[in-house]
């Protein structure tokens, strides 16, 4: 087809790819001319969203209860990221479901839990996690109570800078308050959950 420009100011006839590459500027385009249908859906990249943009969402559900009788602090949930930016920051939620109970050979009982991060064969223990003294963690605690049990759903919430590109692991951990005569069932009365967020920088 022919090119031809009429007395309008308009021009037809140019096919698909028939003006020369660079030949469209920033300020040949009207406002508001490019609709959300036309962007391709990779075209917008974390660089070009901005700080506070939710970069990726990583979840993990587990299932199965995890029981701790000893003084050890043992992982009950885990979770993986990769950081598009060593800029990133991150928000981690973690909730489980905990049952405690006392064999009677203690006058208290109770349990708390950490929300902790590693990478690179670096750790970084309790990014937020619960009060302890001598005896172990008591974010869920009974005074004076042998020859009982507890039922709670926990919930904690981290923000972290770890400043990398390594890939990460969050994970919760926790043990009963006392070492022997405690028990604290992680995962129990509800299934646990983590959700770690990247957030831009």
């Amino acid at each position: 087809m022919a090119i031809t420009i009429n007395g309008s100011g308009t021009v037809t006839g140019v096919s698909v790819g028939g003006l020369p590459d660079g030949i469209v500027d920033a300020g040949t385009l009207a406002s508001n001319s490019v609709e959300t249908a036309k962007i391709n859906a990779n075209a917008v990249t974390a660089a070009k969203r901005g700080t506070g943009a939710i970069l990726q969402v990583v979840t993990a559900t587990n299932t199965t209860n995890v029981e701790v009788t000893s003084s050890t602090y043992t992982t009950f949930i885990t979770a993986n990221i990769t950081p598009t930016a060593a800029s990133s920051k991150f928000i981690v939620v973690v909730t489980t479901g905990i049952y405690m109970s006392e064999s009677g050979s203690q006058s208290h009982f109770g349990c708390g839990w950490t929300l902790s991060r590693s990478h690179g064969g670096g750790n970084v223990t309790g990014l937020i996690g619960d009060p302890q003294d001598s005896n172990g963690p008591y974010g869920h605690f009974l005074l004076s109570s042998p020859d009982r049990q507890l039922g709670a759903i926990s919930t904690k919430i981290g923000y972290d800078s770890p400043n990398t590109t390594n890939t990460l692991t969050y994970y919760g951990e926790g043990r009963p308050y006392y070492g022997t005569g405690n028990s604290a069932n992680f995962n129990s009365t509800s299934d646990g959950q983590i959700v770690i967020y990247e957030v831009a920088g």
